[in-house]
């Protein structure tokens, strides 16, 4: 998971290059995994620099132990809305994920880091959307 959070890594650094960068991510898990965190050390990683960025959060209605998601965005230039559909999916505990299912749309080349199990049979349910449309 250090990768994941490393802005030298080639694909990341292209944000501070000439290069176009536009990525959207979800990052979920129940309530106190951290999921929320990291989409804020996220964006302020990708504004420390200098790119734009725009996150989402959504929490289920229990105080404690609920579902978290945050949706980012991070691109070179300002952005207004959030992508159609996700680049990425970290989903921190995939059982929680599965709930946010309707709300984050994944494509066919969308990566998901998760349980292999899990990813499986809850793929196979039919409950994610899959999208090829951005918003710009």
């Amino acid at each position: 998971m250090a990768a994941f959070f490393d802005f030298h890594h080639e694909s990341l650094s292209a944000m501070n290059s000439v290069q176009t960068c536009d990525i959207s991510l979800a990052v979920t898990g129940s309530g106190g995994a951290g999921a929320i965190t990291a989409g804020e050390l996220l964006l302020s990683l990708a504004g420390k620099n200098n790119c734009f960025g725009m996150m989402r959060r959504s929490f289920g209605p229990q105080i404690r132990g609920g579902e978290a998601a945050a949706l980012i965005r991070i691109s070179h230039i300002p952005v207004e809305c959030m992508n159609d559909s996700c680049d990425l999916l970290l989903a921190l505990d995939w059982r929680n994920a599965d709930r946010f299912a309707h709300e984050i749309a994944l494509r066919s080349d969308s990566v998901i880091i998760a349980d292999l199990p899990l990813v499986k049979s809850l793929m196979l349910s039919g409950n994610w959307m899959l999208k090829s449309s951005k918003c710009r």
